[in-house]
């Protein structure tokens, strides 16, 4: 007897990767690129190459738009399985179809070219694999294009030959890890549908965690790569592919926080007297000081966790341990001490500007409770017998690059540095501020 679930538990565990489906290999854009890089001057070999392009690109949009037709078609029955399961087999056809495309194109490609073109071909179809298959990646980190980074952040001058031949050894590695990747994650969702549909939870489990591996195995090539190139690059330059690849790899860890956010709102206030301003602009650096700490040891974790949510549905209905909740305790404890300092330094900082300068209706209270006392002088800055209080939805713990190095407890509660201003101490009355215009 096969074994019900909801079909929405269905959905969550294939959606891994269905936007990669519909990605053509190659595509009629790429057609002037391959001719300039294989250096061909034949009029024949340039017409028989675009021929094979455009060829591919036809019958790769029509495959997808008879698979989305093919789905849309099927008729709503109250058979929801049988249902299921002949678009789970349209899917699968579409998959093999790309599969043999794929195949054809780079037989007859090879029909024509040299030896040397050949070689060089083989060189373009590894940066076209990864433009296509690089985006695709979840994990942090997981979407890194060194190659693209380097062109478009570092100088030419900077780049010696050793540096040259790191770069060269990742695209070999990256490419091998994509093309291990793609081969599990092309058809990892179909391949979900049908064991969770048959209720063979314990096998979907097993293909979730293969293909979680193959995942964490591109995104560690990116992570060994970025910190061996940045370590052959000028001490001016480190910091600037330090930058890019932590923009490309975590955005979210450069997002700003609500503190931030609101600083620069009241920076930007036109009637802001220059002691006012000096005072904002120092507390801001303060804040960034004190809270760097917890910052770098709460994002760790998230890197750390990063991918095991996808595990945590069958681990759970299977009465496995769960990964994920290895990391729970220290994820939100740090995230709670995040939260209260966030409130705690906007309202120190909007109690001496003016609410009406801050916008108070942005301004989380801080809870008047027995507990934040408490909480303040356990590790990490909240109280363990807490049941690991969450902060409100609205708030964003990301802000600037975390500092270079390791901390060496990063459950030690953050401590402000020598100068820095303390949040909680009495301030100066605010200067009179004419409210922000409508």
């Amino acid at each position: 007897m096969a074994y019900r679930l909801p079909a929405t538990l269905i959905l969550t565990l294939s959606t891994v990767a269905s936007a990669q489906l519909t990605v053509p290999d190659y595509s009629t854009r790429d057609t002037v690129r391959i001719i300039e890089a294989l250096g061909l001057t034949m009029p024949e070999q340039k017409e028989i190459l675009k021929i094979l392009l455009d060829d591919f690109d036809r019958t790769h949009r029509q495959a997808v738009e008879l698979l989305r037709s093919d789905i849309a078609s099927l008729p709503d029955s109250t058979d929801v399985d049988r249902r299921h399961t002949a678009m789970l087999d349209r899917t699968e056809a579409f998959i093999r179809s790309k599969a043999g495309m794929r195949r054809e194109l780079e037989s007859n490609l090879a029909d024509i070219l040299d030896e040397q073109q050949l070689a060089i071909w083989s060189d373009i179809a590894r940066q076209l694999r990864r433009e296509r298959q690089i985006p695709v990646g979840s994990l942090i980190d997981e979407r890194i294009d060194l190659t693209r980074l380097v062109a478009d952040t570092l100088d030419a001058a900077v780049q010696t030959p050793e540096f040259h031949t790191r770069l060269d050894r990742w695209e070999l590695d990256i490419d091998e890890a994509l093309q291990a990747r793609n081969a599990i994650n092309e058809t990892a969702s179909t391949s979900l549908r049908r064991l969770v549909g048959a209720g063979q939870l314990e096998e979907a489990l097993q293909l979730r965690v293969k293909l979680l591996h193959v995942k964490q195995a591109v995104r560690d090539t990116n992570r060994l790569a970025a910190i061996e190139l940045a370590a052959l690059l000028p001490q001016s330059e480190t910091a600037t592919l330090g930058e890019a690849v932590q923009r490309a790899g975590d955005p979210q860890s450069l997002r700003l926080s609500q503190y931030e956010r609101i600083a620069q709102r009241v920076l930007r206030h036109p009637d802001l007297d220059a002691d006012t301003r000096a005072w904002v602009e120092a507390h801001t650096v303060a804040y960034r000081d004190v809270r760097a700490p917890t910052l770098a040891a709460f994002n760790k974790v998230r890197r750390d966790r990063d991918g095991y949510g996808d595990l945590a549905v069958l681990q759970r209905k299977l009465n496995r341990p769960v990964d994920l909740e290895r990391w729970d305790e220290v994820y939100h404890r740090h995230l709670v001490t995040l939260t209260m300092l966030d409130r705690e330094w906007v309202d120190a900082m909007c109690n001496y500007v003016g609410y009406e300068v801050c916008g108070d209706q942005q301004v989380s209270p801080i809870p008047a409770s027995a507990d934040l006392s408490a909480a303040s002088q356990a590790p990490g800055g909240v109280d363990p017998e807490m049941d690991k209080p969450r902060p409100p939805s609205g708030f964003d713990p990301f802000d600037q690059p975390e500092p270079p190095g390791q901390l060496e407890d990063p459950m030690a509660p953050s401590e402000p540095l020598p100068g820095s201003i303390d949040p909680t101490a009495p301030v100066p009355s605010p200067k009179p501020v004419e409210p922000m215009p409508e």
